[in-house]
């Protein structure tokens, strides 16, 4: 990695973002628009890190102005998710292989009164900026570099996998749903921000890595949405950081 370009961090609520603002030193703050940019070190690492706040708008929008702005050698995009593995419970820490997005797509053509059928739908591919023409893509693949390291950070307080994160502005809870995208398309949970800050550090050319643990799983009752389990995928992504 590059030792005078910061390493940055995003996450979406003061509890995904809070506790790792807490650790950096020699604080800075800036303010671009309606976010927050504050910039020090962390072990002696540059580090700039933002709440980004929910959603693939607000993920973009944050992703573009840190390019801009701080030219980070790398971006973290971390915090909670919610279960569509079945083997998956709160507390597990899921580092993305790839990144899918789950709201763009194509419906089948049903007339009034047939409903609705999710399974049916065709992803629709997103477009990735490239001067005059764009590449087209329905899955961003995390940084192997990134991911490999990440993968050697030690954690203990649930299971550590690699996998596949989707992404999109919905909060699914519809059983059939969780199961289409676990069995066809291959997520192992879903959040509100990855895929959008994949798509544009793509198109700037900088690596990524979305860095996620189970808060929640419509899969069992029992574990409801707990965002205190995000202090665990923060303390996680500080171990990580140390080795970058």
């Amino acid at each position: 990695m590059t030792a005078d370009r910061p390493i940055a961090v995003m996450g979406a609520m003061d509890s995904e973002i809070g506790l790792i603002i807490g650790r950096i030193d020699n604080k800075s703050t800036r303010r671009i628009g309606g976010w927050d940019f504050i910039s020090g070190t962390i072990e002696e690492k540059p580090v700039t890190a933002v709440r980004c706040f929910i959603g693939m708008a607000n993920s973009a929008a944050a992703t573009a102005l840190l390019i801009e702005n701080y030219n980070p050698q790398c971006v973290i995009i971390q915090g909670t998710c919610g279960g569509h593995n079945p083997l998956l419970h709160r507390g597990d820490i899921i580092i993305g292989e790839r990144v899918i997005e789950n709201c763009r797509r194509e419906t089948s053509p049903l007339g009034e009164g047939e409903g609705s059928r999710f399974e049916s739908s065709r992803p629709i591919k997103a477009q990735i900026p490239c001067g005059n023409t764009c590449e087209r893509a329905s899955e961003i693949f995390c940084d192997s570099a990134l991911m490999e390291k990440a993968k050697t950070v030690p954690y203990s307080k649930g299971r550590l996998i690699t996998g596949c994160i989707s992404c999109g502005d919905v909060f699914n809870r519809e059983r059939d749903v969780l199961k289409y995208l676990h069995s066809v398309r291959g997520s192992d949970c879903e959040e509100m921000e990855g895929f959008a800050v994949g798509q544009v550090c793509k198109a700037f050319g900088v690596p990524f890595i979305d860095i996620r643990v189970l808060s929640n799983s419509e899969l069992y009752p029992e574990e409801e949405f707990d965002e205190s389990y995000a202090s665990q995928c923060q303390e996680f992504c500080l171990d990580f950081i140390e080795k970058l």
